[in-house]
């Protein structure tokens, strides 16, 4: 097929309302979500024929018409384009209230509807997940006990963890949301973890009628998840796990892109970068918490672990052009599989100064992409730019998930 003719639109939850002037110039630049994802995105796609058009929901008006509106890259500044009905698209969404999410999936459904491919299915709930990846011996002994947390059995699951519990919510990111409750010498209850705001909060109360108003408060209504708390912390008791990046190359296979440790902050229960960590090389930092052998060791089963837990998650919900894993690491050296995630970010990679693993994630993405669209023939309007920008305003809020 023509190598100019595939459009792949990147939706994100918020196209930007402002423009920021640079000094000394009569240049505008617009900085988007995810900006240097979407400059590589960009970039990788013009040396591949791809155009790359950023979209938000307000930009699927124009799809009865056959039209859709958004921002493109040209020379290093991204501006306003209109285009025919795009090929894929590639959703980088993340709403941060329930209106966002219900706007992102209803012009998820428009693109669908026009004959939009996605290029990646949605993840269901943690738990749905969970219970996937408990069917498959090979991965069943990398995953920690888990069920669905109970308000009533909250207390009586906490005396029989002697390290804790550890609540998640069934669908949430970033550590957000995460709650762990500890027994104190004295007898006291521990609550510690971040808010839904993704702030530290710690509180220590011998009234358990008190913890459970606290864990209300802090849960909501939202559903969670309950699970033996594991000390998965480094020789300083930081938490940390390595995030492994796995794609689909442009044979349609699942490959590992790249693989980073993150290292939680003093005191958090968690390794999120956006609460508060960072990043280092996964073979440098295993070798020196584990020794060389083991470190080649655990980075071998994470790879093996890595492929076939995508292949899992793909025979029960659908195609999936990438994901990020989280594998966590007991000071022994016992892994867990702790998280898939179906959009995960190179926040990690960008940390470490390690930008071949980030071009290489955006080539494969888009590799993979002219793959699935191999023996089409989509026919759409040319594209028309112009010199003005053209804005979106909304109530969304864009996130990024590292």
């Amino acid at each position: 097929m023509d190598r100019t003719l595939l459009t792949i639109a990147v939706l994100i939850a918020k196209l930007p309302e402002a423009l920021i002037a640079e000094a000394d110039s009569s240049v505008h630049q617009l900085r988007m979500p995810e900006d240097r994802l979407c400059r590589s995105l960009a970039v990788a796609g013009d040396r591949l024929g791809i155009q790359i058009v950023l979209i938000d929901p307000k930009s699927t008006s124009g799809l009865p018409a056959g039209k859709l509106a958004g921002f493109e890259l040209r020379n290093r500044t991204w501006i306003h384009c209109t285009s025919g009905v795009p090929d894929f698209v590639y959703d980088r969404s993340f709403a941060a209230s329930g209106q966002d999410h219900i706007r992102c999936r209803t012009a998820l459904r428009a693109l669908a509807d026009a004959g939009v491919q996605p290029l990646s299915s949605g993840l269901p709930g943690k738990w749905t997940v969970h219970r996937a990846l408990l069917s498959d011996p090979l991965l069943a002994p990398l995953l920690a006990p888990t069920w669905l947390y109970r308000r009533e059995e909250l207390l009586k699951q906490l005396q029989r963890q002697p390290e804790g519990l550890f609540l998640k919510p069934a669908a949430g990111s970033q550590g957000r949301g995460t709650i762990r409750l500890s027994w104190n010498k004295d007898g006291s209850i521990a609550i510690e973890g971040r808010t839904r705001s993704n702030r530290p909060f710690r509180f220590l109360s011998h009234d358990e009628t008190q913890i459970l108003k606290i864990v209300d408060r802090l849960a909501g209504l939202r559903s969670y998840l309950a699970q033996p708390y594991l000390p998965l912390t480094d020789e300083q008791g930081r938490p940390h796990d390595v995030r492994l990046l796995v794609q689909k190359d442009g044979r349609s296979r699942w490959a590992v892109t790249g693989a980073v440790c993150r290292i939680g902050a003093a005191g958090s229960i968690t390794s999120n970068l956006h609460g508060g960590g960072t990043a280092d090389d996964a073979e440098a930092r295993l070798t020196r918490l584990y020794g060389s052998s083991k470190a080649m060791e655990l980075l071998e089963a994470i790879r093996v672990a890595g492929l076939l837990a995508a292949r899992v998650i793909e025979q029960h919900f659908g195609k999936f052009a990438e994901f990020g894993f989280d594998f966590g690491l007991s000071p022994e050296g016992k892994l867990w599989l702790l998280e898939a995630n179906s959009k995960p970010g190179r926040q990690s990679f960008k940390l470490i100064g390690d930008e071949q693993t980030e071009r290489l994630s955006c080539g494969r993405l888009l590799t993979y992409a002219r793959k699935l669209a191999e023996g089409r023939t989509p026919s759409r309007p040319a594209v028309t730019r112009n010199n003005h920008y053209a804005f979106f305003p909304s109530d969304y809020v864009q996130e990024v998930h590292s």
